[in-house]
């Protein structure tokens, strides 16, 4: 480079900068500017200060302009570049049109390691997302769904970070746009970004009340149900499901039931619920699904669908609990998924009102009768066992992990026998009011809980449910050790009902 192609910068910008009304007449001096921004680091330094400064005036040459200063972003000279990054919103304030584009190339800056200069690209991108939202966010979201995983967990984290530092209230126009991207975006969201823009949605205007509740929860209805038929053979769908329906599950009050989830496990998942992966040790996606279900139906008031629910419900329950057609007490080598059926009992106890029919045959009322009173025999067998394994323990012992799983073992085996009694009235209620096992948190370690859990013991009666807390919390499979009930000789004696009490 030499002198005169310095000077000459400087007379084209003295003569614009004097051009008053006139400066149209000159885009060819502009242009000469623009044409410095591929010249050594001296002309670019100064031509990313002048192209900004005349950007306006010449609309022919805009795109033109805009690209050389997009190449100036990825100077080498970390100076320069910290120029062009600070001087992008001011050309979008007086040029708006260029907003979504400049939000998509500053959004790839977010992978800069230079904190100095990823602290400068954050604060142009804010103020974009003020100058013109609809804009900004568009280009933000155009990188989240086209940009390499890198550039996408990046722009994931400025929205979660920076984007809710903005007075949203004041920017409505802000709020509608995020909204409108994130519906757009679901479909294409991992399990793990999808807490995230839950997170995004709450922090809107549809976090606030009922109404927006609803929005959320058929928006998230709607990508489950458009997994059908559903492929439980897939786990990444199944893990999909399940961050989906546990994030929206905070949602379900009485004023927002989730009866378009349920309808849709019974009908896609609980059909096939045997081909899930964990389902024979009682663990894994088949655990995780089943007691996330057990969940939604706790605030399920409603059914678009009541047959096929309850029936499908039904089904299932028959399917997993043992039975002997002889009616003989024989236990040697039966399979007891208790975390099953505690499962499917509670949903058939919470719902089977809604199907008014159900269970009205007094054939099939007494055939389901005879299952549940050879079932609850073994059960009690196994009640006395887990109670006596523990009922001398001290808190502290209480504490220990193999208690603990003992604990829970009990407190399911419990829920189980309130809820069979209900089935044994005429006609069969569903009064009994329990706290599912796995929602109690960290009993093992609460000592209350454990003085109450063996006053339980002592009666075999059921606690009143404590109010369970509606925390979002992200999804992670289920690893819970599971208490492995005894079997062969061992079982014959504390299952037969002569020595460990009342059955029904």
């Amino acid at each position: 480079m030499t002198g005169d192609s310095i000077e000459k910068l400087y007379k084209y910008y003295g003569i614009l900068a004097d051009a008053g009304d006139n400066i149209v007449k000159h885009e060819d001096l502009y242009s000469e500017i623009i044409q410095a921004a591929k010249g050594d680091q001296s002309e670019r330094r100064l031509a990313c200060q002048f192209i900004p400064r005349f950007f306006i005036h010449f609309p022919n040459l805009g795109e033109t302009a805009l690209n050389s200063l997009f190449d100036l972003c990825e100077d080498p000279e970390i100076s320069i570049r910290k120029q062009v990054i600070k001087e992008l919103p001011h050309i979008c304030k007086q040029c708006t049109m260029f907003t979504k584009k400049t939000s998509y190339i500053l959004s790839q800056l977010l992978q800069s390691k230079d904190l100095a200069e990823l602290s400068i690209v954050s604060r142009s991108l804010l103020s974009l997302f003020q100058i013109y939202p609809e804009g900004a966010v568009a280009g933000l979201f155009n990188q989240i769904r086209n940009g390499e995983d890198t550039v996408r967990d990046k722009c994931l984290s400025f929205l979660t970070n920076k984007v809710k530092s903005l007075p949203i209230a004041n920017l409505p126009k802000l709020e509608e746009a995020l909204i409108t991207e994130t519906k757009s975006t679901f479909d294409e969201a991992s399990p793990e970004e999808i807490p995230i823009f839950m997170d995004i949605l709450f922090w809107t205007k549809l976090g606030k009340d009922v109404t927006g509740h609803t929005v959320i929860i058929n928006m998230i209805a709607e990508q489950i149900e458009s997994e059908t038929p559903f492929n439980v053979h897939d786990d990444d769908l199944l893990e999909r499901l399940v961050t989906l329906c546990k994030s929206v599950k905070p949602l379900f009050k009485p004023l927002t039931s989730p009866d378009r989830y349920v309808t849709y496990f019974c009908k896609e998942v609980l059909p096939n619920f045997k081909s899930i992966s964990g389902y024979d040790e009682c663990s894994g996606y088949a655990l995780e699904l089943l007691q996330l279900f057990t969940e939604l139906t706790v605030y399920c008031n409603k059914l678009n669908e009541p047959v096929i629910v309850v029936e499908s419900i039904f089904n299932l329950l028959i399917e997993v609990m043992p039975y002997s057609e002889s009616g003989q007490d024989n236990f040697d080598d039966l399979k007891f998924h208790f975390s099953y059926i505690e499962c499917l009992l509670y949903s058939l106890h919470k719902l089977f009102k809604l199907h008014p029919s159900f269970l009205s045959d007094d054939v099939e009322l007494s055939k389901f009768r005879s299952r549940l009173q050879y079932f609850s025999r073994a059960l009690q067998g196994y009640i006395k066992t887990l109670h006596n394994a523990i009922k001398s323990e001290s808190l502290d012992a209480l504490k220990k992990p193999e208690n603990a799983i003992k604990t829970l073992a009990l407190k399911t085996t419990l829920n189980i026998n309130a809820l069979i009694k209900d089935f044994f009235y005429n006609p069969p209620s569903n009064k009994a009011t329990i706290q599912l096992s796995w929602l109690i948190p960290k009993a093992c370690q609460n000592e209350k809980a454990i003085v109450r859990l063996k006053r339980m013991c002592n009666s075999l009666g059921v606690e009143i449910p404590a109010k369970r807390s509606n925390t979002l919390k992200p999804y992670r499979p289920i690893q819970r050790p599971l208490y492995q009930p005894p079997n062969g000789k061992y079982s014959k004696t504390f299952c037969n009902p002569k020595r460990n009490g009342p059955s029904l």
